[in-house]
């Protein structure tokens, strides 16, 4: 929802959570009619997009346990230990499997 801001001194842009899955975005319409089209455009998406990206859980373990089981596999190519090598191996298949899944649920 879009509104115009009625603070005394208010920001070009604000948003204030008014529910559970409703944001408001605030203008100072004085301010935002100076804009030309391509800045409100951009001022906007900007703001949805940093909405909607604090709406993405940020469960990044996956990622960081997969970039270390590579690296760990990597490193024990070249020390030949095998059962650190199967260690680092199977790190790496649960955490791009994990990812595999997410991808998977989210369409992509």
């Amino acid at each position: 929802m879009v509104e115009g801001s009625s603070d005394v001194n208010p920001p070009l842009i604000r948003c204030e959570e008014i529910g559970r899955d409703e944001v408001e975005i605030q203008l100072d319409l004085a301010k935002w009619e100076n804009l030309a089209i391509d800045q409100r455009n951009l001022l906007f998406w900007h703001e949805v997009a940093r909405i909607q990206n604090d709406t993405i859980p940020r469960e990044g373990w996956e990622m960081a346990a997969l970039a270390i089981g590579l690296g760990g596999a990597v490193g024990e190519l070249w020390v030949q230990d095998g059962l650190l090598l199967l260690l680092a191996l199977s790190l790496c298949g649960i955490s791009g499997y994990r990812l595999w899944q997410k991808t998977a649920a989210s369409g992509l």
